[in-house]
């Protein structure tokens, strides 16, 4: 049976692993391995709420939202969860 195998269209996530790999003189399947198992761990053992609040981070980085809407956002989030 073939080895089942992984696939990352990301420009970013090519020219990293292949960086990570070069420097420690590894195939990029161990960078990738070995940066999905510290990852593993790290999620593990972060609480729910650090989780998400990573998850929120990610998802605001990802539309590009400006520091001033940010704070903007957080306020209008405390008045409704006050409100309540």
């Amino acid at each position: 049976m073939a080895e089942r195998q992984l696939s990352v269209r990301s420009s970013k996530a090519h020219d990293l692993a292949h960086r990570l790999a070069r420097r420690g003189n590894c195939t990029i399947a161990d960078v990738v391995e070995r940066a999905l198992e510290s990852y593993e761990v790290r999620e593990a053992g972060a609480s729910p709420h650090r989780r998400s609040i990573r998850a929120w981070r990610r998802n605001l980085a990802r539309i590009s939202i400006s520091k001033p809407s940010l704070a903007k956002v957080a306020v209008l989030d405390t008045n409704v969860v006050s409100e309540h």
